[in-house]
């Protein structure tokens, strides 16, 4: 037996209320809303193609230095200005001079400090100070060196002669090729 909701009477039917008639129980085939129909996703797939069709057309366009004016002779301009620096572990030579080389890599953040502000009185005594303490050394032109490691962020390589013990922190451009 079901209790009605419309009318509150007990009925034996548990489809149709014997008292008001109410429908208690939904026939799945009596439902005025339809069934969920198959989503098409072959437009959704000829869409996004197009547009990764779009996407690498526009990316090769622009490799192909299409929209800029005068690419090529940017393209020549910036190899022939580019410069490479040694891998870890090559062996290279000091390619200028009027550098030096620091054990730690703090006290040559600390000269470019000085160097930055033009203050070069305080560049001066570090510089002395870091040279009579073994701290930092002069490098040549000339010079070869073992790229020991390199720190991107920085522009700075360590570097250490052969068959010394003792690596320093020098700019990247002292062993740029």
């Amino acid at each position: 037996m079901v209790k009605c909701p419309g009318c509150g009477k007990w009925t034996v039917d548990e489809e149709k209320c014997d008292g008001c008639g109410k429908v208690l129980k939904a026939n799945p085939n009596d439902c005025p809303i339809a069934a969920p129909s198959k989503v098409d996703y072959k437009g959704c797939f000829s869409a996004i193609g197009t547009i990764l069709v779009f996407v690498v057309s526009l990316r090769a366009c622009y490799q192909a230095g299409w929209f800029s004016a005068g690419s090529e002779e940017k393209s020549k301009a910036t190899k022939e200005t580019s410069k490479t620096v040694a891998s870890i572990g090559d062996y290279v030579p000091i390619t200028r001079g009027n550098f030096y080389g620091f054990v730690l890599e703090s006290d040559l953040d600390k000269i470019s400090e000085y160097l930055v502000a033009k203050d070069e009185e305080a560049f001066e005594k570090a510089m002395m100070v870091l040279l009579l303490s073994d701290m930092a050394i002069p490098l040549q032109k000339g010079d070869m060196v073992y790229i020991v490691d390199r720190n991107v962020w920085n522009h700075t390589v360590k570097i250490r002669k052969k068959g010394e013990l003792t690596e320093y922190w020098a700019f990247k451009q002292v062993v740029e090729q």
